[in-house]
């Protein structure tokens, strides 16, 4: 026999239920036109009621977006210049590369001059200023231990560990590990493959870069 948990939609934030289990996947990939009714939907306890993240990819990665912030300030992705909290700003050095007929322009996010991460660029000119871009990506990633609550979602940070990120936002996308047992959790939405939230974590399990994606 199978358990079914039921539930009703409050808002992009809330679900309330009752029942036991959760459907998060049927493994038949985006195309598959059965949805909740397929037979192939996995299945993963939780006694888990009230307030929470999404169980399908696409709520919970937009709800994780909504939950940003650098350094205390609520971020928007894409963002300006303009946008970043006090004594954060862009570096007027772009990266170029052409693939494929395409352009791909990466900057660098600073803090009082140091190098914070590197960010996507997604309206690149020639001779384009600091306060002219527009920024698709927010990461963490050079600072290190330092600095490594600057980036957080929703309480999750450089300072969190593995655990604490499959506890907070569940199942990811895909999860890869390493030889040396380090690895990746990948968020990623169903709809839309130039939105995504990874987590790269070291052997103990400590996050060592977040990277944030909503490409325009």
């Amino acid at each position: 026999m199978i358990q079914m948990e039921v539930y009703y939609y409050e808002n992009k934030n809330n679900y309330n239920y009752s029942g036991t289990y959760f459907i998060y996947g049927c493994g038949h990939g985006r195309m598959c036109r059965r949805k909740r009714l397929c037979f192939r939907y996995k299945f993963s306890f939780s006694g888990f009621a009230g307030k929470r993240f999404g169980v399908f990819n696409d709520t919970k990665v937009l709800q994780m977006l909504d939950k940003v912030t650098l350094n205390g300030k609520p971020m928007k992705i894409p963002y300006k210049q303009s946008d970043l909290p006090e004594g954060f700003s862009f570096d007027d050095d772009v990266s170029v590369y052409e693939k494929d007929g395409n352009t791909y322009a990466y900057g660098t996010l600073l803090l009082n001059g140091k190098k914070v991460s590197s960010m996507n660029i997604s309206n690149y000119k020639e001779n384009i200023t600091p306060d002219e871009i527009v920024a698709s990506s927010l990461g963490y990633t050079f600072l290190k231990e330092d600095y490594a609550g600057l980036v957080e979602i929703d309480g999750i940070s450089g300072k969190s560990k593995r655990g604490e990120i499959l506890s907070k936002f569940g199942e990811p996308s895909r999860i890869e590990t390493f030889d040396d047992g380090s690895g990746v959790l990948y968020y990623g939405m169903d709809s839309n493959d130039n939105i995504y939230i990874n987590f790269w974590y070291n052997e103990d399990s400590t996050i060592n870069t977040i990277s944030i994606v909503n490409k325009i």
